[in-house]
């Protein structure tokens, strides 16, 4: 473990060393060392990535290009199969008359459709369509006819009212005895499907979006709030949450909509929604530049109600993948806490409940972490530097051809010149799958 104050990631003697001319840098030697590890990325970094010199600004942004390209090609394969095969595309009956295809998940099976509705731009919207349903006690993982009908239902309202000029990935839920769309099993598929529809199929991935009806609802708000930094909007419907299941703080650079029938009270699910929207309200009054929301009371409605507003309100907002403030309240979910958010990241999976508020300044060229936990019996804020993290940085966020100041909880822990390395973008496309979340610099925070 590190105990000291900062670990700036590169060695000083580095910048002492001239940048390279040419402007795109993945040629030649480095082409094929770099194709040859993002191939196999659980393979150490060979050295000869690891000391290519500091990047200028114009650089990092055509290796950016240069390695999402790379990272398409067909023979920089994944080992594992691909998933997603070509969408079918929807007529103008809404017909869906071909089989779905089956996703493998731990070992579980995930039955799916993988739909193109309308013409699409080069660079596709994509939704992630949850149907209802839920848990009971059958024989096999697909013997409740019920979730077979809601996955029909959520098929057909793909196919005929949700937006047009979209993909759609609609998933059988998995298992009937389990009867959960959040499980790890679940969230493994949702992110595997979403880096392979961004590699292989034109997917844009600031526009990638996550909606439910009733037990799928539940977990847009779950997954809505536990991965923000993956999705452009979420949208629940005829669903609901507590706050400590979805911490409202959490989507405040993610659009979320939440539509419910005022007469839906099983589970007190209106009650629900409403008192979060309340708590939405409040962020919002507290920072303004975040926390684009709506909470929609149908009226005279019940369990069920109209599922055309919902993904229509979301379709129309995209992802910010560099907001200039990220906060980030770690939860567990089945078991997992996750290890990213936008630019910022974990070296390890927290024990606790953590609570991080991080801004970037570009005036003064500053990042700002408040890292803490809640203690006592009033459940107070205290500040928590017991933890290791890091933030990964571009030159959307800051400057860095000028010296980076940090501070942790107030307190400076660095302020120096952070080098852009090829080996921080090669590290970061093979963790995220995301070029948006390829970067150039990183600093490491360790533990007092």
């Amino acid at each position: 473990m590190k105990t000291g104050l900062v670990c700036l990631a590169w060695s000083w003697g580095l910048l002492l060393v001239p940048t390279l001319a040419t402007a795109d840098i993945v040629q030649g030697d480095v082409r094929s060392a770099a194709k040859s590890w993002l191939a196999n990325p659980t393979l150490p970094l060979p050295a000869a990535l690891e000391s290519v010199e500091p990047l200028t600004k114009r650089q990092a942004k055509t290796t950016t290009q240069s390695l999402w390209k790379l990272y398409q090609s067909e023979d920089v394969a994944p080992r594992e199969a691909k998933v997603l095969p070509q969408p079918i595309v929807i007529g103008q009956t809404g017909q869906v008359r071909l089989r779905p295809s089956d996703l493998k998940t731990g070992e579980k099976t995930m039955p799916f459709y993988f739909l193109q509705r309308g013409q699409t731009a080069t660079l596709k919207p994509m939704f992630i369509a949850l149907h209802g349903g839920g848990r009971a006690p059958v024989a096999g993982p697909h013997a409740w006819p019920i979730n077979t009908l809601e996955w029909q239902t959520q098929t057909r309202l793909a196919a005929t009212i949700y937006p047009n000029n979209a993909l759609y990935f609609v998933p059988r839920m998995a298992d009937d005895r389990d009867g959960r769309w959040y499980y790890d099993y679940c969230q493994d598929a949702y992110d595997r499907v979403v880096r392979e529809a961004i590699r292989y199929h034109r997917v844009d991935p600031n526009r990638v979006y996550l909606i439910g009806i009733s037990e799928g609802a539940y977990t847009a708000y779950r997954l809505g709030a536990f991965m923000a930094d993956r999705w452009a909007g979420a949208g629940s419907m005829a669903g609901g949450e507590p706050l400590h299941h979805a911490p409202p703080a959490n989507l405040r650079n993610l659009a979320f909509r939440a539509d419910i029938g005022e007469r839906d009270t099983m589970f007190d699910r209106v009650g629900l929604n409403r008192r979060y929207g309340e708590a939405l309200a409040k962020l919002k009054q507290e920072d303004a530049d975040g926390f684009a929301y709506m909470v929609k009371v149908h009226q005279g409605r019940g369990h069920g109600i109209d599922y055309r507003a919902c993904p229509q309100w979301v379709f129309k907002f995209k992802r910010n993948p560099w907001p200039k403030r990220v906060r980030w309240i770690n939860i567990d979910v089945h078991g997992r806490r996750r290890l990213q958010s936008y630019w910022l990241a974990l070296d390890a999976a927290p024990e606790r409940r953590l609570e991080l508020d991080a801004r970037v300044d570009r005036k003064t060229n500053t990042v700002s972490v408040d890292v803490t936990r809640r203690e006592g019996n009033d459940a107070r804020l205290v500040p928590d530097d017991t933890v290791s993290f890091r933030v990964y940085l571009n030159d959307a966020l800051l400057d860095l051809d000028r010296p980076v100041r940090v501070l942790r909880n107030g307190q400076e822990v660095a302020n120096a010149l952070i080098p852009r390395r090829l080996s921080t973008m090669l590290r970061t496309l093979a963790e995220r799958g995301d070029p948006n979340y390829c970067f150039p610099a990183v600093i490491e925070v360790a533990r007092r």
